[in-house]
């Protein structure tokens, strides 16, 4: 594998080093880190910040910060934040040059400072814990070491008592026995309650970390869902509505090509015009003017059919009605 020379083949090292430790478990594509393709640094720092430490992300919910169920904008977003607020950290880079491609060098060294941070706050987060442990173990080992010394003592202590009731004159058997017996008694109350509670310790506790980190993811997917439910749901009813607009200003109408309607109205007015010509007792005059000038006939046609059909005319709203008046003037 061909990478370029210079401080990113070291940053890649100490990258691998990194994450070696906060032991990632997939797949690490060097060739698009190498190149600053986003794309390769989202998972590491999504696995870095939710998956690594339980510890580390009931944390960062209790500190309010939510990191699953967003798009890559505003993750960043969300994680430039947490650094801002939670780490006292400012990177070099910002969000979106983090998102574009190109920047190797400083997002290998920002994404190696998030490792970095996260596991020394693990550290921090876990380290009440060990010595509790420890602990647990000497308070075992004491009470193991309680358990057997009173067993000792009991086999003592009747065999002194019987040398001093022989030495006495008097024997008070019955007043003894009830010492020894209330001694041995509050010993093995001791013992069973020294059992106890190790046997009580040791019970693992539910994993309420992945319960409350599995609880969040839950809630942010609902809300998502949620959010998208309700767009779509404007969406249809703003389609709808225009629906309804459309139908209701449609209702009643005929829609016919510009062309078709001009050719209409030419072929009404020839006919117009050979009916005049046929009623008229000049029609052989006109008849002739007509033919020796056909052009200016046509012209004077056209424009008449122009002037009828132009939008700013305002009988063209009543055109509709004049052809079927032609029509029946033809007609009869």
């Amino acid at each position: 594998m061909r990478m370029r020379t210079g401080d990113v083949k070291g940053s890649l090292r100490k990258l691998q080093a990194s994450l070696r430790a906060v032991k990632y478990p997939l797949d690490v594509d060097y060739q698009g880190l190498a190149k600053g393709d986003p794309s390769c640094f989202l998972p590491i720092v999504s696995y870095t910040f939710t998956s690594f430490s339980p510890a580390v992300a009931e944390h960062l919910v209790e500190f309010g910060v939510e990191l699953t169920g967003k798009n890559d904008m505003s993750f960043m977003e969300s994680v430039y934040k947490l650094l801002r607020d939670l780490f006292s950290y400012k990177p070099l880079l910002t969000r979106q040059q983090f998102l574009q491609s190109g920047f190797a060098e400083r997002k290998i060294a920002l994404l190696c400072d998030i490792i970095g941070f996260i596991l020394d706050k693990h550290k921090q987060l876990t380290k009440g814990t060990k010595p509790v442990g420890q602990l647990r173990k000497r308070q075992l080992s004491r009470s193991k070491s309680v358990e057997c010394s009173p067993s000792r003592d009991t086999q003592r202590t009747p065999v002194q008592k019987v040398i001093s009731s022989r030495s006495l004159v008097e024997r008070h058997p019955l007043h003894r026995s009830p010492a020894h017996t209330s001694f041995s008694s509050d010993d093995q109350d001791k013992n069973e309650d020294g059992r106890r509670r190790p046997h009580s310790r040791d019970v693992p506790s539910p994993p309420a970390q992945t319960e409350c980190v599995s609880e969040s993811r839950l809630r942010a997917v609902e809300t998502g869902l949620q959010q998208c439910v309700c767009r779509l749901e404007q969406q249809l009813s703003s389609l709808d509505l225009r629906v309804q607009a459309l139908e209701k200003s449609t209702a009643g109408k005929i829609c016919i090509e510009r062309r078709a309607w001009e050719e209409l109205e030419n072929r009404v007015l020839l006919l117009e015009t050979g009916l005049t010509l046929s009623q008229d007792p000049m029609s052989g005059v006109r008849s002739v003017e007509l033919s020796q000038h056909p052009e200016e006939t046509e012209l004077d046609s056209r424009s008449t059919v122009a002037h009828q059909t132009s939008p700013g005319n305002p009988s063209s709203s009543s055109s509709e009605e004049n052809i079927k008046e032609r029509l029946e003037r033809i007609a009869s």
